[in-house]
């Protein structure tokens, strides 16, 4: 399989999300920490409190997991982002001696989903080997911050595409719903993952249905 080497960061204006992709694209939301929750021009209202302070798994994890060599190098593409996201001075300094292996072999080619902390309170989500981005907050209500990235090939078909992100402690099931209906996610130590059916683009990913520890339910739009 042959990956076009193609990057597209999306809507990055007035919220965070850092994104790095290798041969895919990338597009993601966030906020700024320690700020008071601003409705974005979609509506979107993140969540005034730092994300890692919303994830147990950051403190659990795989045990004994390591990152590969190569996930510290990857990770220093996100540590220095365009000046004019965010205040300027990104996500932070990637803690990868705190990295959590949170999914392994998912999707029909048995990625692997880490979450590494940054001395800034952000939380850099690597979909393994594709790419990644960093996250400051979750959505307000929904508990919930994704990226979307797809794989192309070097004519520019689309191969493939995947939905990742976080969930907050709270929350007990994902589905995502596309324009024939509902799909379910995994959802396992606070990592969100859809491997979307063939032929199925980021933009047919409409909406997250999110179900909360005590049967509420919301749906929050993912476009």
């Amino acid at each position: 399989m042959r990956i076009a080497p193609t990057l597209l960061i999306v809507g990055l204006s007035a919220v965070f999300g850092s994104a790095l992709a290798f041969g895919a694209v990338a597009s993601s939301n966030g906020s700024t920490p320690g700020a008071a929750p601003t409705p974005r021009s979609d509506g979107v209202i993140l969540e005034d409190r730092p994300i890692t302070t919303r994830l147990a798994s950051l403190g659990r994890g795989e045990l004994g997991a390591r990152p590969p060599a190569e996930l510290a190098s990857m990770l220093s593409e996100i540590a220095d982002p365009p000046a004019n996201v965010d205040d300027g001075l990104g996500p932070g300094t990637p803690r990868t001696a705190d990295a959590r292996r949170l999914l392994s072999a998912v999707g029909t080619t048995d990625l692997v989903l880490w979450a590494v902390p940054t001395d800034r309170d952000r939380v850099c989500v690597i979909l393994w080997p594709i790419g990644g981005t960093c996250y400051s907050a979750l959505v307000q209500d929904a508990a919930l911050a994704w990226s979307f990235h797809e794989l192309h090939a070097a004519d520019g078909s689309l191969e493939h595409a995947w939905l990742v992100g976080v969930a907050g402690d709270e929350v007990s099931r994902v589905e995502i719903r596309l324009p024939r209906g509902l799909e379910d996610a995994t959802l396992s130590n606070n990592a969100v993952f859809f491997d979307a059916p063939p032929g199925v683009a980021d933009t047919d990913l409409l909406a997250a249905r999110i179900t909360f520890g005590d049967g509420s339910v919301v749906e929050q739009t993912l476009q």
